[in-house]
């Protein structure tokens, strides 16, 4: 854990989508939240999760696990379903902290989940697909959709982050309400994977040490060390996007899927102690540029910025 501020880089815009991280050597699963600065220094909005790790991880989930009890055929029962993930396929969308649902039949069309025999052998899934095919056909709200969403687990004091594998005993297509594809969604956690990430100390700040991102870096790394209390706001903000999830049962979801789609009930897990003192001073450096900013002490906007740096920083 570090305390606030770290020792901040700011990176070239253009690497905000290609950005990505060695995997560790044991080939553990770990987590970078990138985000974007403007010339002010300040937040933009914008920011990815990136997740990285060296191999596939495979998780194998009960049928019951996805499907509704009621609605499972008896044959069906013995199944398991397989995933094999790549840390390329949990990470959201720009802006989220969750992918979009998607349909388990597309799913097993595309091969992206396998299914398994009592024996852990890989069956044809022809009968499986057929039975949600006929689901569809009747309009049935049957069947189910997962995604994965990088959340806070509530099982560890500090808060760490895992990704989640998530269900909801509905096809994708009526999972569009607001309240049912925001993060901040009911669902249920059927597996989860530990993800390491590099976070704040809670005191100043909590959550996830952003790497930053700006289309001009010194600009905004100077701006940076002048803001660094409005810049700390925006580093909470961002990171009270970190949920613990609300999750249910399936007869809770089913139930739930039923009626109005209430917001769901997920909190932040990242909430910094409040303090009544600034930000201690430390060390920076700008990725490809200079070391610490420009004082230009002949100059009138110079003496501002170390003025300001003073106030900030005693």
């Amino acid at each position: 854990m570090a305390a606030y501020p770290p020792e901040w880089q700011v990176h070239d815009e253009v690497e905000f989508d290609s950005h990505h991280l060695a995997p560790a050597e044991d080939g553990a699963m770990g987590m970078v939240v990138l985000a974007k600065l403007n010339l002010s220094g300040n937040f933009t909005g914008t920011f990815r999760c990136c997740v990285f790790g060296a191999n596939p991880t495979t998780i194998r989930v009960p049928a019951d696990r996805l499907i509704p009890s009621d609605l499972l055929p008896a044959k069906f029962r013995p199944f398991k379903f397989e995933f094999s993930i790549n840390p390329e396929e949990i990470m959201p969308q720009v802006n989220s902290t969750c992918t979009i649902w998607k349909e388990g039949l597309a799913s097993i069309k595309d091969r992206t989940m396998l299914v398994l025999d009592s024996n852990n052998d890989v069956v044809d899934p022809v009968h499986v697909v057929k039975y949600l095919q006929n689901l569809a056909s009747e309009g049935n709200n049957g069947g189910f959709s997962t995604r994965w969403a990088i959340a806070a687990s509530p099982s560890t004091t500090p808060p760490t982050l895992q990704a989640e594998l998530q269900t909801l005993p509905a096809r994708a297509k009526y999972l569009t309400k607001a309240n049912l594809k925001s993060d901040n969604s009911v669902s249920i956690q059927v597996a989860r994977i530990p993800l390491r990430a590099e976070l704040f100390d809670g005191t100043d700040a909590a959550g996830p040490i952003p790497t930053l991102f700006a289309a001009d870096r010194d600009s905004a790394f100077t701006n940076l060390m002048v803001n660094l209390t409005e810049v700390l706001e925006g580093v909470n903000n961002l990171n009270g996007r970190f949920l613990y999830m609300e999750h249910l049962t399936m007869e809770e979801a089913a139930k739930y899927l039923q009626g109005p789609a209430r917001r769901a009930k997920g909190t932040p897990a990242f909430t910094p102690n409040p303090v009544s003192r600034p930000p201690p001073a430390k060390k920076y450096k700008n990725a490809g540029g200079p070391a610490a900013p420009p004082t230009a002490a002949a100059s009138s906007t110079g003496t501002l910025i170390k003025k300001l740096l003073h106030k900030v920083n005693r």
